[in-house]
């Protein structure tokens, strides 16, 4: 299943999501961010289980499944079990650059 594919546009300070739901015993999310325009096109990527998601847009501390650091290209594959996750492409630490990323992003399951 295809959870994200495109070029998007992120302000400064905002972000990016991709909610997905996994209902089988184990699925691998492989996924591929880049950034494409504005500053030093480095981006932040995360996916967290939504409990953490929430803490983190609370700016709360929050665990991910998926922590890249900031980063101009990102890319991963992880496991997930049953739950409801996030995708998250984050610009939040810039004041004053928007930017434009491509992501990919591809579900497979078990």
């Amino acid at each position: 299943m295809v959870l994200a594919k495109g070029q998007v546009p992120i302000r400064e300070g905002a972000f990016v999501m991709y909610p997905f739901t996994i209902t089988a015993a184990r699925c691998a999310v492989d996924m591929r961010v880049q950034g494409l325009e504005g500053g030093v096109l480095d981006l932040e990527t995360y996916v967290f289980d939504e409990y953490n998601y929430l803490n983190w847009k609370s700016s709360l501390p929050a665990n991910g499944v998926f922590n890249s650091g900031r980063n101009r290209i990102a890319q991963g594959t992880i496991r997930v079990g049953p739950g409801k996750y996030v995708l998250v492409v984050s610009n939040r630490f810039s004041v004053f650059t928007p930017k434009k990323a491509a992501v990919e992003a591809v579900i497979s399951c078990q």
